[in-house]
């Protein structure tokens, strides 16, 4: 009997043993957890107003660079469950769309890294909760107008200060090594399409490397490229109820400038002037036109410098959380882990109540507090801040002028750029300093008749970013001598953000 008892014993704890083993060897996702699905605090990610899983993001999270050349991607939402311990159990990417295999697991390794503030019921405990939360991909830099993948920001401006020495070049200095710094900026375009500084150097240094017929097609895909990523054309019915007329209107982005947009058309039109094809009028009649709309509608804001305008954003912003939350009383506290931040999210975004918010506060149809109304006013004047930092100056419609000139002598030679002098000074719509400045720009011009009388040549100075490779060392003086004079005419630095 006593053999009996001690064989059960052990059977028993044998079988104790392989029970509490299989619990553990069930992977961690198939556990069953209880789960508070209405916890009183959801998880908190260490930061202020989520912006401290932008900052572990930035830090951690680094794009594949194979990813990015089949999937731009901006951004992914998050559904995540978050432990009592603050690590992320599972998680979900809600954004519709199916990620690159290399992107996936990047994405992945970066989560299971994070450590949360776990949820916390009514009762203060820690509980299991789910979360969802923004997870960035690209970074806001005021060195480029388009925002850059995390993990690419050395390359990218790497890339940039090779262009600006190319273009910067002394006479005097020796060829470069065509191969290598053409593979390194079109590596760099290819990567990063809506960045004209990439676009434009890329172009003219194929035109540098005897590709003509490739820089030029380069050239016509920047500038739709440019446009297509910045703005936006829509149908716009008439407000006149009587009227059936619908008008085209375009939308601009944020980052659009129309000074970068002019001087991607202006290296196209230069290449089509140096490689002449039946695309070459269409070329020139584009960045004619363009010229116009920037003197009409002033959008010629510099596109290499957009730090104000990111700082003015970045204070609209915050302004309007703080509006948005003063409205509701305190009772919606805007943080991206909150349930009041989910309830805003789900229903108005913070942007829409604020402007709902300003706008029938203003007409007197809501009664909110004096601080409200405060506010209100603080985001009218730094909305029109932004609006003052896309127009135009007396100076900048001038270079515009000159950019016209400057074309018209691409399509049309010395003959037809004095024609176009002399329309504009007979045309009776241009300011006095306007006129001033078309007569200086004459003069300027007939002064380095001598230097510009190999027309051909000189508009290659433009189209190329360095000499061909074949060029002698007075070959290549001579480049630069045609280059500085054109410069010294024409606003052409002014264009390309010097």
């Amino acid at each position: 009997m006593k053999q009996f008892h001690a064989i059960s014993r052990r059977f028993l704890q044998a079988a104790f043993i392989a029970a509490v083993s299989l619990v553990f060897s069930v992977p961690a996702g198939a556990r069953k957890l209880d789960i508070d699905t209405r916890p009183y605090e959801l998880p908190v990610f260490p930061g202020s107003l989520g912006n401290g899983i932008t900052r572990f993001v930035s830090h951690n999270f680094r794009y594949p660079m194979e990813a990015w050349q089949q999937q731009r991607l901006s951004a992914l939402s998050i559904h995540a469950l978050v432990r009592v311990n603050g690590k992320i159990e599972t998680f979900e990417i809600t954004t519709p769309v199916e990620l690159h295999p290399a992107l996936y697991d990047e994405v992945r390794r970066v989560i299971e890294k994070m450590e949360w503030y776990p949820a916390i019921n009514r009762n203060g405990r820690k509980v299991n909760a789910y979360v969802d939360f923004h997870f960035p991909l690209v970074r806001e830099t005021t060195d480029f107008s388009t925002p850059i993948p995390y993990g690419m920001e050395k390359y990218a401006r790497s890339a940039a200060k090779l262009a600006r020495k190319l273009n910067r070049l002394g006479a005097m200095d020796k060829p470069v090594d065509m191969q290598k710094v053409v593979t390194e900026i079109g590596g760099a375009a290819e990567l990063f399409p809506t960045i004209p500084e990439f676009q434009s150097a890329n172009s003219r240094l194929l035109a540098s490397a005897n590709l003509g017929s490739i820089a030029v097609e380069t050239a016509d895909s920047a500038l739709v490229w440019y446009h297509v990523a910045n703005t936006k054309e829509f149908e716009k019915t008439s407000d006149d109820p009587f009227s059936l007329v619908n008008e085209t209107e375009t939308e601009y982005g944020t980052n659009f400038s129309g000074r970068a947009e002019l001087w991607l058309a202006t290296i196209r039109a230069a290449l089509h002037a140096v490689y002449p094809s039946a695309a070459s009028e269409t070329a020139f009649t584009d960045a004619l036109a363009l010229a116009d709309l920037r003197s009409v509608d002033g959008r010629l804001r510099p596109w290499n410098d957009l730090k104000e305008r990111q700082i003015i954003e970045k204070r609209v912003e915050r302004l309007k959380r703080d509006l948005v939350s003063e409205w509701s009383n305190g009772s919606i506290r805007l943080d991206e882990n909150t349930a009041g931040w989910m309830k805003v999210a789900n229903n108005m975004s913070v942007d829409e109540l604020a402007d709902y918010a300003t706008y029938w506060s203003d007409r007197g149809s809501i009664k909110p507090g004096a601080q409200v109304i405060q506010l209100a006013s603080q985001i009218q004047r730094e909305k029109k801040k932004l609006w003052n930092l896309q127009q135009s100056t007396p100076k900048e419609l001038q270079s515009i002028l000159g950019l016209k000139a400057l074309i018209t002598w691409f399509r049309s030679g010395d003959a037809g750029f004095h024609s176009f002098i002399a329309d504009m000074l007979a045309s009776g719509n241009l300011s006095d300093d306007e006129t001033v400045y078309l007569r200086q720009l004459e003069n300027t011009f007939d002064s380095h008749s001598a230097t510009l009388a190999d027309r051909y040549a000189s508009i290659q100075s433009i189209s190329c970013l360095v000499p061909p490779a074949s060029f002698t060392s007075d070959e290549r003086k001579a480049f630069y001598a045609r280059r500085d004079a054109l410069e010294e005419i024409f606003p052409l630095k002014w264009l390309a953000g010097e």
